[in-house]
């Protein structure tokens, strides 16, 4: 018993002793590139602004939204109209199947997996926008090889329509 009890104390006390001798500075964390403003929309906005060469238009009653031209020829967009809201839902055409990206509402939206949303006015009355993220789909599609790279990459881009909604229309961003 003795022998067990010297044992464990041993290895406790290695154990502590290797633990505390690590006692290097940690590395300056470099604030040269953090953002100190508390209105961060205009840094939001420039990262993922899209200029016009880079982007086509796609017109809606509310003002264009912006989207990046190097997926013009995989992507397919759906128009939804009521009198409480117009939809815009993006999906990628991929390894022969389609599969939602996500939905851009204007007006009334009450449903689930809104990741952003904002205030546009138009024509001096405020609208409210919503961004739907339908990527939880697009991950049971079974895609294949770079296809579900490309879907990732397509579904990060929803960040370009909102920060161009935000830099050339004047949303903001609740």
């Amino acid at each position: 018993m003795k022998k067990t009890l010297l044992i464990l104390l041993t290895a406790i006390i290695l154990v502590c002793s290797c633990s505390c001798k690590n006692t290097k500075e940690p590395a300056p964390i470099d604030t040269t590139e953090i953002e100190t403003s508390e209105d961060t929309t205009e840094s939001v906005s420039d990262k993922f602004y899209v200029s016009d060469a880079e982007s086509y238009e796609i017109e809606t009653p509310y003002g264009p939204i912006y989207y990046p031209t190097v997926w013009k020829d995989k992507v397919v967009t759906e128009i939804s109209d009521n009198d409480t809201s117009y939809g815009i839902k993006f999906s990628a055409q991929l390894d022969g199947k389609s599969i939602p990206l996500y939905t851009v509402v204007f007006g009334e939206y009450t449903g689930e997996n809104c990741i952003s949303s904002g205030t546009l006015t138009v024509n001096g009355n405020d609208v409210r926008v919503y961004f739907i993220d339908h990527s939880g789909e697009g991950m049971k599609a079974g895609l294949t090889g770079g296809s579900e790279e490309t879907y990732l990459t397509m579904c990060e881009d929803i960040n370009v329509i909102i920060s161009n909604l935000v830099y050339t229309s004047g949303m903001e961003l609740d």
